[in-house]
């Protein structure tokens, strides 16, 4: 229980600490990630990046 809280703490403090600058490049590296993906959506890269995603689980076991 106490790791729980251990990890709660740390958590919120770090979002005590962000500025509107790390939230702003928060949402423009997420926005262009998801626009990304819309892109590769439905064609070949997606099943080739599914494919390297499960490549590089399968190694990290």
């Amino acid at each position: 229980m106490s790791d729980l809280n251990n990890f709660f703490n740390g958590f919120i403090s770090i979002i005590l600490r962000m500025s509107i600058y790390d939230v702003v490049d928060i949402t423009i590296v997420a926005y262009i990630f998801y626009k990304i993906f819309m892109f590769i959506k439905d064609t070949r890269a997606e099943q080739v990046f599914k494919g390297i995603v499960i490549l590089l689980l399968a190694t990290q076991i």
